[in-house]
């Protein structure tokens, strides 16, 4: 029996016990001093990429030669500590074809970044995060423009596809 040693308890023993029976009680503080309380929250990874097309890019001139017109904005959001990489390609390599029938070579900056557009562009942001809203990079269009009577007519066209992966 374990009591608080401020209650003071008066005991009734029964008659049969024989002499020799001893009855002691006792009492231990169970209070502790110290307590832990363990919190934990866990924030999930964020990882986009996004493309906004200006009206431009769907309509360039190819008759006037260009040089850094900007044609979209590439929005990244990334909130890895160990910071993202974008890869970006192109399915013509840098070249805006009518088909078979010809074609226009052209050259993109991402943000300040001058692309290669043969499947090698890779471009790392060690370290960085693009929180919140993200980071928007511009995305500039340079060619030589070619009078129409020397041109196939008819639409040049190419993809370029972006990539957000984490490093």
């Amino acid at each position: 029996l374990m009591l608080p040693p401020s209650d003071i308890v008066l005991l009734s023993l029964p008659k049969h016990l024989p002499p020799a029976t001893s009855i002691s009680c006792t009492s231990s503080p169970l209070a502790a001093t110290t307590a832990t309380l363990n919190l934990k929250g866990t924030i999930n990874e964020v990882m986009s990429i996004a493309v906004e097309n200006d009206s431009l890019a769907l309509d360039l001139d190819l008759t006037t030669t260009t040089n850094n017109l900007k044609i979209a904005e590439v929005r990244e959001r990334s909130n890895r500590k160990a910071g993202y990489k974008v890869s970006i390609s192109s399915a013509n390599n840098g070249v805006l074809k009518n088909g078979n029938l010809d074609s226009i070579n052209y050259s993109l900056v991402y943000g300040t970044t001058p692309l290669l557009l043969n499947g090698s562009d890779v471009i790392s942001y060690a370290n960085q995060r693009a929180l919140g809203t993200g980071v928007v990079r511009d995305i500039k269009i340079s060619y030589s423009g070619e009078a129409a009577e020397e041109l196939v007519s008819g639409d040049y066209t190419d993809v370029v596809t972006f990539e957000i992966s984490a490093n």
